[in-house]
């Protein structure tokens, strides 16, 4: 999907139907390697299902990593275009159109990224090989499975009952997705994975050998650390992608780790034998 007026969508307009599939399949991306163009905007609803691998989807100026099993979604009018971070990474497709598509969508309220249980695959194989046909009936059909897909992306495990360690690493990836969000903590998580607070503490600290707060502290600093040193982000940029929307809060946190503030940490850290590594040092 390169260029919105690859499809022609006029038959879709006049259709009875509140949506269609115009497109589906999987995607099997290198490393580095880029689908979709940046900048053109596509008129469709896209949901992005990650298989196996790391990719990376960059939306209004904020970065997303998925996963295995993490879901995304891009809105028609946005520009749907993403790129693997690991080696390799497989992920399915969907693109949905039609006069209801997006109003349907947006009533189940999802966030833009989630992880449930897993990938319905039935559901993507069934509608691959429906799509091509015209009888009403598999478009009726059609119809009922993009609905079971929309449901299922709201899958949740009961983390009650979970076994402790897929609740340690289903916490982990939650804070490696948002580590960005400011609401990061343990109400968010303990919601997201639908278990008690007192029950996610006692288990992370008895798998993870470490506090909660503590692990995503650990994370933010990591982050942080390796944002000043390798990039050319504004220090209000690096203290935003670790989930610090004041920047002097940020300073303050980079003090009590390295005993001095980012700038002078990103200076310390990039001096080179006869200078200094060629950065902005904002």
């Amino acid at each position: 999907m390169q260029k919105k007026d690859h499809f022609s969508i006029d038959f879709l307009n006049a259709s009875p139907f509140p949506f269609h599939v115009v497109n589906i399949g999987t995607n099997i991306l290198k490393n580095r390697s880029w689908i979709g163009q940046k900048g053109v905007i596509c008129p469709f609803l896209e949901i992005i299902w990650s298989i196996s691998g790391v990719g990376e989807i960059s939306l209004y100026e904020k970065k997303y990593h998925l996963h295995d099993n993490d879901v995304f979604y891009y809105l028609p009018g946005e520009d749907h275009s993403r790129r693997a971070l690991s080696a390799v990474w497989e992920h399915r497709w969907i693109c949905i159109y039609g006069p209801l598509a997006e109003a349907i969508f947006q009533s189940y309220r999802y966030p833009r990224c989630q992880n449930p249980p897993g990938c319905p695959v039935e559901i993507f194989r069934e509608v691959e090989t429906l799509v091509s046909r015209s009888d009403l009936y598999a478009k009726r059909r059609i119809c009922s499975l993009v609905l079971e897909l929309f449901a299922r992306m709201g899958m949740e495990e009961d983390g009650e009952h979970m076994p402790s360690g897929n609740v340690v690493r289903n916490c982990m990836k939650l804070i490696t997705a948002n580590l960005s969000d400011p609401r990061l903590d343990l109400e968010m998580l303990s919601d997201s994975l639908n278990i008690s607070r007192s029950s996610l503490t006692r288990i992370f600290r008895e798998q993870a050998g470490v506090s909660l707060g503590r692990y995503i502290l650990n994370r933010r600093s990591g982050l942080a650390m390796n944002l000043l040193r390798n990039t050319d982000l504004r220090i209000s940029e690096v203290a935003a992608q670790c989930g610090f929307s004041q920047t002097r809060t940020f300073a303050r946190f980079i003090r009590r780790i390295t005993g001095v503030g980012p700038r002078e940490f990103r200076r310390k850290s990039t001096e080179v034998p006869g200078g200094k590594a060629p950065h902005s040092g904002r």
